[in-house]
């Protein structure tokens, strides 16, 4: 998937791209050459394979929803899922995020998004079967 790789495109009047085209100068050299590619791939294709993706996410948000449903965590199940934030009150997300990565799991810890100490971010971009093993680890390893 796509999903974290950057670029994007700005529609703006001649002051505010000369403006951001500053800015981009001298914090992005470039956007890699296959980014590029696999957007215009992605636009091209966009209608014949968007009810497809749509789908296989559905159905990851499925099965992550169903292995946090009988952990100790609170989630709301996403309806355009790319990633879950679930909670464990009383959690210290950076250390357990520390601990799964010990484990093999890489979460995202609440506060790299804000105050949310209790929270950590879940990708569900991994294939079905290595997200079924990560999501066990995390309910192993909250309780």
């Amino acid at each position: 998937t796509m999903t974290g790789w950057r670029l994007g495109y700005v529609i703006a009047n001649t002051e505010m791209i000369e403006k951001l085209a500053k800015l981009n100068q001298i914090t992005i050299s470039n956007v890699p050459v296959f980014i590029q590619e696999a957007a215009i791939k992605a636009l091209e294709l966009g209608n014949e394979i968007k009810d497809k993706i749509k789908q296989v996410y559905r159905e990851r948000a499925k099965l992550a929803s169903d292995f946090l449903s009988e952990s100790s965590l609170e989630f709301l199940e996403p309806s355009a899922p790319f990633y879950m934030f679930p909670r464990k009150r009383g959690l210290d997300s950076e250390k357990f995020a520390l601990k799964l990565l010990d484990d093999g799991v890489a979460v995202a810890p609440g506060t790299a998004f804000g105050d949310y100490r209790e929270h950590f971010r879940i990708s569900l971009t991994a294939p079905r079967d290595y997200l079924a093993i990560a999501l066990n680890k995390i309910c192993e390893a909250v309780g």
